[in-house]
């Protein structure tokens, strides 16, 4: 009995090997997709907190003044601190060709031999840094297009252009990676910065607590402490910046595209569970009479239910042995890609143990619950019921669904009634095949949608500058200047000259936050429409002490809300504005927005400005590349400082680059959704096709010609594709709008600006119907061949 019945699962297994074999690529692609996900999390989340952590980063970074070296070493010595260290940091520029030039933020550190917090490792020549010497990331090296080796000139705010050479680089994982930020990273000694022309007065002492790192609420009392025992030395702390404790900078960035994984690669492992269903579904329907004859020689309902769920587990187990190998080469080279582009190494590619585990019972549980109902219900038949079992019975389709049908489509050719009537005849399969080909449907669309989401989301960024270069100037400027000697420069059509200032916002305390700009148009402007708002409203041409801030400032700054009234520090006055709207700021640094006319008022700079922005002839990003050189020489011959200009055209481009491997993901899981439901329509297809050629065999007996049948048939598998085309249409409304919120708070910290892709929609209605007919062509021509006496007697 052992023996007759596992002849017969390798029989029921073989009798249709292209079923057999689409349903074990589908069980493949899906147990493929959750291997992926859950190895390269596995590695990337352990790796990415192995760099971050080995940097040993401060637990927090507390603005002060000049401290001597008698007071770092008392803040070392106190009992709630582990160590501590001095550091500045200036923000400067670095020459990247002939009238061009990046930012770049210079690291000063006392003692390159002693670097206690946020460590970095030497990657290529000199390890320290001499007096005329800097050290660059190494992922600022192509943002600088600069080599070791070589000379480079960089200039800070007050000092004129000084040339440096770049005597090594170095890698460090606790910083963002300088070609996603647009700026690079330098590291220099305290006589380079003297030698630039910088000497401040101002430092960011880093500490580290002893005890309970990573609990944030700890440290915030820890550094209360401290600053009370500064301020009672005389020092005076101006501002506290605490990381989120253990986090990677761009651990939001990975958790996106995790997050978008574990949807994709969930949906594909479930498409495959449903084909696996159907496909059972229709092997017991087709072996009624045969499961009746096993009864009656004595199988019980329990050793059916394990003959078919032991089919399950043969195919499951099969597709397990080609896609966990596969997934765990997959996840590696993920792990490594992202770690490249994030600027982390992977130090160990090891997958643990308990995630193979999880990915083998994962793939061995879907298949296996997705087949216990249909195994169940097939098991469960009585010996009478399925002696008696002649195919399709009278009561799956009633006179009246006949009537109905054949009322509403009366003037429609009768081979077409007869496609629709058959279509609707198994409403159970007609429900299983639409959720395969649904499925399926909804991931591609759901995927193409967040794509056009995201760039629709650039897009209106973009579209609320109407100028093409923004310039800040190191001190404020009068708008004639500026204008006699921009707006004769070629290639400029127009410019307005903006306010500005660095501010912070006050606390009760006294202390101050992060610092951020603000960007101050004139009321009446013409160069800036109202960007896309997170909440609230845009400035209006009448408002005062009414500031716009982005969703960057909120994030440091969650207590913020609309209508608050908050104090900020501008220019070393505290001063009162009312948030009136929360603005999204896709990339770059916390910022906001007022009326030039008022803070020019606060400031007491009436007639200055601190910003220009223009606008060019040419679109062309070399000609704008070619301007903004203009700009550069012609300021610098009239004594001007830039502390920094801005490209619209290149701010785009570093938005895209942002997206870029987060749409090539899009799109190769799009494609992989895309195989599985092709997978799963042509399987279902074929199923209806085969189970139905008794019935093409009476047709031909009494004169149906091959095309007509055909075409009845692919017919039927065009409306079957039609109706999901349809069901994926509406399912992947909501999941898309979802899943793009979703990703817009986890990436950009507010949701995306939803856009519904019309292109996916009708690209997937092409490939369904393309699929349905070529999954219904090949075995309707099988059955059409077979001879009628075959056909007829065919089981």
């Amino acid at each position: 009995m052992f023996a007759s019945r596992w002849r017969k699962l390798a029989r029921d297994l073989s009798v249709n090997k292209m079923r057999t074999t689409f349903v074990v690529l589908a069980i493949c692609i899906g147990i493929f997709g959750i291997s992926v996900v859950s190895n390269s999390y596995s590695i990337l989340m352990r790796e990415m907190d192995k760099n971050y952590m080995n940097t040993n980063p401060a637990s927090a970074t507390l603005v002060t003044n000049q401290l001597n070296d008698s007071e770092v070493q008392k803040v070392r010595n106190l009992p709630y601190i582990k160590d501590a260290e001095q550091r500045e940091k200036v923000v400067g520029r670095v020459q990247t060709g002939e009238n061009e030039w990046k930012d770049i933020w210079l690291y000063v550190i006392d003692d390159f031999n002693d670097i206690r917090l946020n460590n970095f490792t030497s990657e290529s020549g000199k390890a320290v840094p001499g007096k005329g010497e800097v050290l660059f990331e190494r992922k600022a090296l192509p943002l600088a297009k600069a080599v070791v080796g070589q000379s480079v000139n960089i200039r800070v705010p007050g000092g004129k252009p000084t040339t440096l050479e770049l005597s090594g680089s170095v890698h460090d994982p606790g910083l963002a990676p300088a070609w996603m930020e647009g700026y690079a990273y330098g590291y220099i000694t305290q006589d380079t910065l003297h030698l630039l022309g910088e000497t401040p007065d101002i430092s960011e002492l880093k500490v580290l607590v002893s005890e309970d790192a990573m609990n944030k609420q700890h440290i915030q009392d820890v550094t209360a402490q401290l600053k009370a025992s500064l301020e009672k030395d005389g020092y005076q702390v101006t501002h506290i910046e605490i990381p989120r404790p253990g986090k990677h900078p761009h651990f939001d960035q990975m958790a996106t595209l995790l997050f978008l994984m574990e949807v994709f690669g969930l949906l594909a492992l479930l498409l495959s569970g449903v084909l696996v269903a159907n496909l059972i579904t229709a092997i017991m329907e087709q072996q009624t009479q045969q499961i009746g004859i096993m009864k009656a020689v004595g199988a019980s309902s329990l050793q059916i239910a394990g003959l078919y769920q032991a089919m399950v587990m043969v195919l499951t187990v099969t597709a397990m042995l080609a896609s966990i190998p596969a997934g765990i080469i997959g996840g590696r080279g993920y792990a490594w890609v992202a770690a490249e582009i994030l600027n982390f190494k992977i130090f160990s590619y090891q997958i643990p143990h308990y995630v193979l585990l999880f990915e083998i019972a994962l793939g061995l549980l879907i298949p296996a619950l997705a087949a216990i109902i249909p195994i169940g219900k097939g098991s469960r038949i009585t010996v009478r019921e399925a002696i008696n079992d002649y195919g399709i019975k009278q009561e799956k389709y009633t006179n009246d669904t006949r009537d109905f049908l054949t009322k509403t489509f009366k003037r429609l050719p009768r081979p077409f009634i007869l496609s629709l009537r058959n279509t609707f005849r198994k409403r159970g399969r007609l429900i299983f095949t639409m959720l395969v080909i649904s499925i399926g449907g909804t991931g591609f669309i759901v995927a193409m949608n967040i794509y056009a989401s995201m760039y629709n989301t650039v897009d209106e960024r973009i579209n609320a500058f109407q100028y093409d270069i923004q310039v800040e100037f190191d001190q404020p400027q009068r708008p004639e200047l500026i204008e006699n000697t921009i707006g004769k420069i070629a290639g400029v059509s127009g410019l307005e000259s903006w306010g500005g200032a660095s501010i912070s916002r006050v606390y009760k305390d006294g202390t101050t936050g992060n610092s951020f700009n603000i960007m101050a148009p004139p009321s009446a402007t013409k160069l800036l429409t109202a960007p896309p708002m997170y909440s609230g409203r845009w400035l209006r041409p009448d408002d005062e002490n009414a500031i716009v801030i982005n969703q960057r400032v909120l994030s440091s700054e969650p207590d913020i809300k609309i209508g608050n009234e908050i104090i900020l520090r501008v220019n070393k006055m505290d001063t009162r504005w009312t948030v009136v709207g929360i603005s999204k700021e896709l990339m770059g640094r916390p910022g906001s927005y007022a009326n030039s006319e008022y803070l020019s008022k606060v400031l007491h700079k009436e007639g200055y400005a601190r910003n220009a922005v223009i606008v060019t002839d040419s679109h062309n990003p070399s000609s704008q590349a070619a301007v903004a050189k203009r700009i550069e020489r012609d300021l610098a011959d009239q004594g001007i400082q830039i502390s920094s200009m801005i490209k619209i055209i290149d701010y785009q481009k570093a938005l895209e680059d942002h997206l870029l491997i987060i749409a090539t993901f899009l799109i190769v899981m799009s494609v992989l959704v895309i195989i599985v439901g092709g997978l799963g329509l042509a399987t279902t297809i074929s199923i209806n096709t085969l189970e139905r050629t008794r019935e093409i065999g009476i047709m031909r007996a009494i004169g149906a010609s091959p095309r007509s049948l055909t075409a009845i048939i692919v017919t039927e598998g065009i409306i079957i594709g039609l109706l999901s085309w349809m069901v994926a249409i509406s399912l992947s409304w909501p999941l898309s709008k979802y899943i793009s919120y979703k990703f817009g708070m986890i990436f950009f910290e507010a949701p995306l600006e939803f856009a519904a892709s019309a292109s996916g929609i009708m690209i997937w209605f092409a490939i369904v119907i393309v699929f349905a007919a070529l999954a219904s062509f090949y075995p309707s021509w099988k059955a059409i061949k077979m001879p009628v006496s075959a056909a007829i007697s065919y089981e």
